[in-house]
C-alpha cells in the first residue's frame, strides 16, 4: 500500500524534471559565478559599481582631453597675435587714415557737446562726406574712396530724414550704395545681451566700414554711464557691434563743460578719439579734437548752418525750414551777427562793452520783422569773432568787456 501511493509523486516529479532543467542550469552557473567572484572578494554589486566607475572616469578622461585640445587651439590662435622684434612693423598693420587726425579705419570715436550744440549736424555731415568720398571740410584732403557708412537715427529719426532731404536737395544724391539709414522704432538697449547680439548680426549683414550712433544715452539701457562697471559693458558692446568697423557715438556734455563728455573716464579712455563741438547752429559751429591716441591734434574746424527750404509735407501747405552745414573759415563764423557787432563796438562802444551793453545795442533799432539777439547767438558771436583775432576782452566774469581792435589811422608820406 505505502510502495503503491509513493508511486505517482515519483512519476510527477519525473514529469516536472524537463520544465526545470534550464531553470536548474541557469542556477548552477549563477551559483559557480558567485562562488568564483566571492573566491576573488568581489561580490556582484561590487562589480557591478566599479563598472560604472570606469566608464564614468573614461568620460571625464575624453571631455579632459578634449578640453585641453580646445585650450591649445585657443593659444595657438592667440600666438598669432605676438610678434618678435625686427618682424612687427612688417607684421602689424599701420593706422590707416581716411581723413589724417579725424577719421581712420577700425576707430572708436565720439562727438561731444551740450544739448542743442549742433553735434548730430557735425555726424550727419560726416557720414554724408564718408559715403561720397568728399573731404568734410575745404581745408583737409578728400577720402581716398567712398566709404560704407551706416548712420544709426535713434534720437529724432524724422529730423535725421528731413537733414537728408535738404542736403540731396541743395548739394546732391547721397548715394544709395554706400549709405544706410537705421531708423528704429525702439531704441536699442546695449544691456540686453541678446538685442545686441541680433544688432551687431544685422549690421555685420551690411558689412559697413563707418558706423554712426546718434545718441548714445539713447541706447545704454540699464548701463550707469558714470559708473566703471557701466562704461565697461557699454564700450564691450559697442565693440561687439562694429566687429572692425570704425564707429563715432554723438554723446553729451556734462553740466561743466570742461570736463568734457559724460561719463566714467573709462569711456574717455577706450575712444581714439574726441570731437568737441562748440557754438551754435544760429551762428556757427566749431569742430575740435580735445583727445587722440593716434595723432597730433589737428587744426579746429569751421562751419555754418544754412537754411534749406523743403517742399510742404502731406496735409501741410508751407514749406519746411531745415538746416544744412556748409564749411567755412573761422573768420566766417557768425558772419550772419558778427560784421553787426563790430560795428557796435567800433560805432558806440570805443572803450568796450559788456555783453548786455551789446545786447541793448543790437536789439534796439530791429528792422520790421527782424528777429531779436538772444545771448546764445550773441556769445557765439563774440567766441568765433575772438577766436578769429577780430576783438579782445578785458575784465573777468560779469564785469567782463569786448573791445574792436584800435587800427591806427595810416600817416602821409613825404
Amino acid at each position: 500500500m505505502t510502495k503503491k501511493q509513493k508511486a505517482p509523486r515519483l512519476s510527477e516529479t519525473a514529469r516536472k524534471a524537463p520544465k526545470s532543467a534550464g531553470t536548474a542550469e541557469k542556477q548552477a552557473t549563477s551559483s559557480t559565478e558567485s562562488d568564483e567572484k566571492s573566491s576573488a572578494g568581489i561580490s556582484p554589486a561590487a562589480a557591478r559599481r566599479a563598472e560604472i566607475e570606469r566608464k564614468k572616469a573614461e568620460a571625464e578622461a575624453s571631455a579632459r582631453a578634449a578640453r585641453e585640445a580646445a585650450q591649445r587651439a585657443r593659444v595657438e590662435k592667440l600666438r598669432e597675435e605676438i610678434f618678435p622684434g625686427g618682424t612687427i612693423t612688417e607684421a602689424l598693420a599701420p593706422l590707416r587714415w581716411w581723413v589724417r587726425g579725424w577719421l581712420a579705419e577700425d576707430f572708436l570715436g565720439a562727438i561731444a557737446a551740450p544739448p542743442k550744440a549742433g553735434k548730430s549736424f557735425v555726424a550727419l555731415h560726416f557720414a554724408i562726406c564718408a559715403a561720397k568720398g568728399e573731404r568734410i571740410h575745404p581745408s583737409l584732403e578728400d577720402f581716398p574712396r567712398p566709404v560704407r557708412v551706416l548712420y544709426c537715427a535713434f534720437e529724432k529719426p524724422r529730423t535725421v530724414r528731413d537733414r537728408i532731404a535738404a542736403y540731396e536737395q541743395e548739394v546732391g544724391k547721397i548715394p544709395a550704395e554706400s549709405f544706410f539709414l537705421y531708423a528704429p522704432k525702439r531704441p536699442l538697449a546695449l544691456s540686453d545681451a541678446q538685442s545686441v547680439e541680433d544688432f551687431a548680426q544685422l549690421v555685420a549683414s551690411y558689412a559697413p566700414e563707418l558706423i554712426f550712433l546718434d545718441t548714445l544715452a539713447r541706447v545704454e539701457g540699464e548701463y550707469e554711464e558714470n559708473s566703471v562697471e557701466g562704461t565697461r559693458g557699454i564700450v564691450e558692446a559697442l565693440d561687439k557691434i562694429r566687429g572692425k568697423a570704425s564707429l563715432f557715438f554723438v554723446h553729451h556734455e556734462g553740466k561743466d563743460s570742461t570736463k568734457g563728455m559724460r561719463g566714467s573716464s573709462n569711456l574717455l579712455a577706450a575712444v581714439d578719439l574726441v570731437a568737441k563741438v562748440e557754438g551754435v547752429p544760429a551762428t556757427g559751429l566749431t569742430v575740435k579734437v580735445t583727445a587722440s591716441n593716434a595723432a597730433e591734434a589737428p587744426e579746429a574746424l569751421s562751419y555754418l548752418v544754412e537754411t534749406a527750404l523743403l517742399p510742404p509735407a502731406s496735409g501741410e501747405v508751407e514749406k519746411r525750414a531745415v538746416g544744412i552745414l556748409r564749411a567755412s573759415s573761422r573768420i566766417e563764423v557768425g558772419e550772419k551777427l558778427g560784421p553787426r557787432v563790430l560795428a557796435v563796438l567800433a560805432e558806440a562802444f570805443t572803450e568796450g562793452a559788456t555783453r548786455k551793453q551789446l545786447l541793448d545795442a543790437l536789439n534796439e533799432d530791429l528792422a520790421a520783422g527782424e528777429k531779436e539777439v538772444g545771448g546764445k547767438s550773441l556769445g557765439a558771436a563774440l567766441t568765433a569773432l575772438k577766436k578769429a583775432g577780430r576783438i579782445y576782452t578785458s575784465g573777468k566774469g560779469v564785469s567782463t568787456r569786448w573791445h574792436a581792435p584800435y587800427v591806427e589811422p595810416e600817416r602821409e608820406r613825404f
